[in-house]
């Protein structure tokens, strides 16, 4: 087997540039894969090149090894000649995410929209359920979601069944945030799982669709809406224009395995392995 780069910079968050790369897996002629690295420093994975490094030495992380299986599975599709998404029921996005702090005014939020907000963890327990209880009653039942408010392994008086757990593991929480990038999804113990993308490149983001419909396949009644979009990125305008969304669904991207068949050709390569 040898291992190929293309290496893309791009920044998901204002003020985070995120070095990632695609890989294409040759296995021989007409045989080859291809899934994306896209590691997060500031959630404590690797930087890029020492994820690269593993390879090598066969200190893979869990997100190098997500990488690696999505290549194999892309690689197999493509050997069958057929489109990995055509066919699974996939999941709708909620596209109504904010990225929240104690102070963020939501009195301007339209009536009648479902908010999923995300505190990354910045507040104490206590600072939680004071902005809670300050909550108007008409902004309570608007919010469906709310993702890591605080770091310590305690329950609080908000209802658990709206608190979910992304990097923070809250056995009291009900809910779970899983990013197929980084996590593997096969535990059900949840009560609710969400899906939703790492901001990564678009071959990444329609590999965590795919997990994602296969999981609520295997556990129905654990479906709900999730967090995937389209990441506006000059860095993905090849590959974002071979895709588009149809109301709240996402569309396979055309071609054999995870798609984008032409942007694919296109990339510049570079032998890693």
């Amino acid at each position: 087997m040898k291992i190929f780069g293309s290496r893309y910079e791009h920044e998901p968050l204002p003020g985070k540039k995120i070095e990632g790369m695609v890989l294409r897996l040759s296995f021989g002629i007409a045989n080859e894969g291809y899934a994306d690295l896209h590691p997060w420093p500031e959630l404590g994975e690797l930087p890029l090149e020492t994820q690269l490094a593993g390879l090598a030495s066969g200190e893979w992380t869990t997100t190098l090894q997500k990488s690696l299986v999505f290549a194999n599975v892309d690689a197999k599709a493509r050997r069958q000649n057929r489109n990995l998404l055509h066919g699974l029921d996939l999941p709708m996005s909620y596209t109504n995410k904010i990225k929240i702090k104690k102070d963020t005014d939501l009195s301007s939020i339209p009536e009648g929209i479902r908010l999923r907000l995300d505190f990354n963890g910045t507040l104490t327990k206590q600072e939680f359920e004071s902005w809670w209880e300050a909550l108007p009653l008409t902004i309570r039942e608007s919010i469906d979601v709310i993702e890591d408010p605080y770091t310590t392994i305690e329950p609080c008086l908000v209802p658990a069944s709206l608190l979910y757990s992304d990097w923070i593991a809250n056995p009291h929480w009900a809910g779970k945030v899983l990013k197929p990038s980084r996590d593997f999804s096969g535990d059900s113990r949840a009560s609710k799982v969400l899906f939703t993308h790492s901001l990564n490149h678009p071959l990444g983001q329609v590999a965590a669709i795919w997990e994602a419909a296969r999981f609520y396949k295997k556990y129905p009644y654990l479906k709900q809406p999730c967090g995937f979009s389209i990441v506006d990125s000059k860095s993905f305008a090849p590959f974002n224009t071979l895709w588009h969304r149809q109301g709240p669904i996402l569309k396979p991207a055309p071609g054999v395995g995870f798609g984008f068949d032409e942007a694919l050709r296109d990339l510049k390569w570079e032998k890693i392995l």
